[in-house]
């Protein structure tokens, strides 16, 4: 798990790191897919609201993705009861991946099961035939989500210009090392140790009339 406790643990420990894609994002038109969003404490929309979003298709269409830090009571084993399925015993939590219902989706790292792959070499899957064989077998990282996030064309390139979101590359250790409840705190951290290491600030004290 990781903790704060020193920059020195936290740097090793959290494993987001500030998108180089973002520095230059609005000059290269570059697509943010497969990265992090992260909420700006600004945000005071109730849906996402301290969130960290993973964009999973970024485009002149639009974007959207899935809510990395909002656990549902719901876990794997009663997602695939509702789905038919009865022999799966994976009691991890099914996250609540944004406030358009829609299908279950899963992010995992089997490409036998891929219906689409991200940078990085994450997978999304959606077929039912897909989702059994997931949660039926240990096929390495594996999370479900019911739910998404979505934007319309141009929607997310303005709240990005205005700070209502900040950019993180994605790493599943994310999921995997930190708790829902600890995620956004620990990401925003990061964006601003790197945003003090881009502006070559090596210590920022803690009178800022010493500045």
């Amino acid at each position: 798990m990781a903790t704060v406790n020193g920059d020195s643990e936290y740097r090793l420990q959290f494993p987001l790191k500030r998108s180089r894609v973002a520095v230059n994002f609005f000059s290269q038109k570059a697509t943010l897919e497969g990265h992090v969003l992260v909420a700006s404490p600004h945000l005071d929309d109730q849906q996402f609201f301290q969130t960290v979003v993973l964009l999973l298709q970024h485009d002149e269409d639009g974007a959207y993705g899935v809510v990395l830090n909002r656990p549902m009571r719901e876990t794997v084993q009663g997602l695939m009861t509702k789905l038919g399925v009865e022999n799966c015993r994976d009691s991890r939590q099914v996250l609540l991946g944004g406030p358009i219902s829609g299908a279950v989706m899963a992010l995992h790292s089997a490409p036998d099961c891929s219906e689409r792959c991200l940078p990085g070499g994450f997978h999304i899957s959606a077929q039912k035939m897909n989702l059994v064989q997931l949660a039926s077998n240990e096929l390495g990282f594996l999370q479900f989500f019911v739910g998404h996030a979505g934007w319309e064309p141009g929607q997310l390139e303005e709240e990005l210009r205005v700070g209502m979101w900040h950019v993180l590359d994605f790493d599943p250790r994310a999921l995997e090392e930190v708790a829902p409840e600890d995620l956004w705190s620990l990401a925003l951290r990061e964006v601003g140790r790197q945003a003090l290491e881009v502006l070559n600030i090596r210590h920022r004290p803690d009178d800022p009339s010493w500045n």
